[in-house]
């Protein structure tokens, strides 16, 4: 796992330390994919690996410009399905549909609809 999550940050460009961050987010992700990260918790993760609050949420940022992560609402992200994973296949295969909807959904209209039009369906 730890050399999976190596070679993805490398491959995006992303900060060496953000490798340690991605794990704890691993670690703490439920069969939903979705993580809670509160200030709580990203002391907690800081204190555990040994960096700055800030580092936690500048890999936030960075995750989710690279579509490793999506931001659900406050404090709750998503990881994205296509690269973390926990369940039967058949859940897996549910949560991906889901995250592409989530990310390229339209109405007839042509009008693009929101994370947070659909936040709850996740």
């Amino acid at each position: 796992m730890k050399l999976y999550l190596d070679d993805l940050v490398k491959i995006n460009d992303l900060p060496k330390n953000t490798s340690k961050i991605l794990y704890q987010f691993v670690r703490k992700m439920n069969y939903d994919g979705q993580i809670v990260l509160n200030s709580a918790v990203k002391r907690m993760i800081a204190s555990a690996i040994n960096v700055k609050e800030q580092s936690i949420s500048n890999s936030i940022t960075s995750l989710i410009q690279k579509d490793i992560m999506h931001r659900v609402d406050t404090g709750m992200y998503v990881l994205n399905p296509n690269l973390f994973a926990k369940g039967s296949w058949g859940d897996v295969r549910k949560l991906r549909n889901k995250y592409l909807e989530f990310k390229v959904t339209y109405t007839p209209e042509g009008k693009r609809i929101l994370a947070s039009d659909i936040k709850d369906s996740l």
